[in-house]
């Protein structure tokens, strides 16, 4: 936690205080923390990290693009996530409930490819297969998927 930000607790309720007074509420500082901890991970990648209050919950939403894996990020941001939805019962299960960081209902993140990516990553599967074109037929044919999924299953396992 920031030296800027003080954290109290009045009954149950966990506030997050920061220099002016002003109560960031747990969303906004889970947002915060988890901007930081990504930021000095990983230095080069502009995150776009946004909270959210609605009937029955908050969320925090992080969105990149190239960077790091979706499971690299969620390992540091997974933690400010209280629970899960389980989907089988329709409930959602407080599994993860911490009292040293603020939490929200859900973290979601979203990685984007940049064009760039997404030819570099054509190009590997073109050399690593030994393909001569990236048609639809021929990349069925060799891979069993239409060349956008083999685009974005390479992607999704490397770091850009």
């Amino acid at each position: 936690m920031s030296k800027k930000t003080r954290k109290f607790k009045i009954g149950d309720k966990v506030n997050y205080i920061n220099d002016n007074g002003v109560n960031w509420g747990e969303r906004k500082a889970a947002a915060k923390l988890i901007r930081k901890e990504l930021k000095a991970a990983f230095p080069g990648v502009v995150f776009s990290i946004t909270s959210r209050s609605f009937a029955g919950g908050n969320d925090v939403q992080i969105d990149w693009t190239d960077g790091p894996t979706f499971d690299t990020v969620m390992k540091i941001a997974g933690k400010y996530e209280y629970g899960h939805f389980n989907g089988m019962e329709d409930i959602y299960e407080y599994s993860n409930s911490r009292d040293d960081i603020p939490q929200v209902k859900f973290v979601m993140a979203q990685r984007e490819f940049s064009e760039t990516a997404r030819e570099n990553a054509k190009n590997k599967i073109m050399k690593d297969r030994g393909l001569n074109d990236f048609e639809d037929k021929t990349v069925w044919d060799k891979i069993g998927c239409w060349p956008d999924t083999a685009i974005y299953r390479e992607l999704q396992k490397t770091v850009l």
